[in-house]
């Protein structure tokens, strides 16, 4: 049986929701999600022909880290990102449904107690708690061996309980 390598169509269809669901993962706010996808699948198209297919899914999830992390660190972003604390849920609540407003607040809750989390960890941490996925199923989409999941994991709750506590001692929460 030949090798044959997928074609972009191929790609794109099959892995389009897995690429936006990572690059939620790795902190790219709701509204930028799909402008990342995007710039991962260019990059999938522009290096297609180059790729030794030693893992399809593992390097697009690494083009779409790297796409999310260079979309939160360029001035773009950085000047019109605005933090939560800025957000004014009044407003917001006059076209939203109560829902809604929750899961925002949720999602810069978390936000805010991943904000300084290496992308690794918070990568394990969202996937683990939020996406309900197994420590041997991140394990298989990362490439690391599952004590790397574990640890990784420890840390990442480590680090959001003592930023928590923090918060609760300057009654953030």
């Amino acid at each position: 049986m030949p090798d044959t390598k997928p074609t972009f169509e191929t790609i794109y269809s099959t892995y389009y929701q897995s690429v936006c669901r990572w690059a939620k993962a790795a902190g790219t706010p709701v509204a930028e999600v799909e402008d990342v996808a995007q710039e991962v699948f260019i990059v999938v198209q522009r290096s297609l022909e180059a790729f030794e297919d030693r893992g399809l899914k593992s390097w697009l999830y690494t083009i779409t880290r790297r796409a999310a992390k260079d979309r939160r660190n360029s001035s773009w972003y950085q000047r019109w990102h605005r933090p939560a604390e800025d957000i004014d849920l009044d407003v917001i609540a006059g076209g939203a449904e109560d829902r809604e407003i929750e899961r925002m607040v949720a999602r810069d809750a978390v936000d805010g107690l991943t904000r300084n989390m290496s992308c690794k960890k918070k990568t394990i941490l969202i996937g683990f708690l939020m996406e309900e996925r197994s420590g041997e199923e991140l394990a298989a989409q990362l490439g690391v061996p599952i004590d790397t999941i574990w640890s990784r994991l420890r840390h990442a709750r480590n680090e959001t309980t003592a930023t928590a506590i923090v918060w609760r001692a300057r009654g953030m929460l």
